[in-house]
């Protein structure tokens, strides 16, 4: 189905400008701090550790 607007008023620059308020938009999104986690700096440390181990024991 198509919709097809008959004289509809036009937006003016300034409406659109009054609604951008992307500051607004941006304190609405959650913020997740995933590398502040000591679970993550386990995990990659560990596989470093056993990653230069197995580089190691292969180059021998």
């Amino acid at each position: 189905m198509v919709k097809i607007y008959i004289d509809k008023q036009e937006v003016t620059s300034a409406e659109i400008n009054s609604r951008q308020d992307f500051n607004k938009i941006l304190s609405r999104l959650p913020t997740k701090k995933k590398w502040i986690n000591p679970w993550f700096y386990g995990a990659v440390g560990l596989s470093s550790i056993i990653g230069a181990i197995s580089l190691y024991m292969l180059l021998i």
